[in-house]
């Protein structure tokens, strides 16, 4: 994934935004969310500066969550 390129969970999803998010299929594995760190399999990506968010553009290790 890009480090422009984010996780977001349904709940930072509807803090931010109006509108029906589009989903990835078959996403299973679990992942930490970028903008609130809760792990989640809600395959909603969005683009974003990684230095304004928790992940800062490190997608590899979810430890940071």
């Amino acid at each position: 994934m890009s480090s422009w390129t984010h996780n977001i969970c349904f709940e930072c999803w509807d803090r931010r935004f109006d509108r029906q998010p589009a989903f990835v299929e078959g996403i299973e594995k679990a992942e930490a969310c970028c903008f609130c760190g809760k792990m989640n399999t809600d395959a909603i990506y969005v683009r974003g500066n990684p230095k304004e968010l928790l992940c800062k553009g490190d997608h590899e290790n979810s430890d940071w969550a």
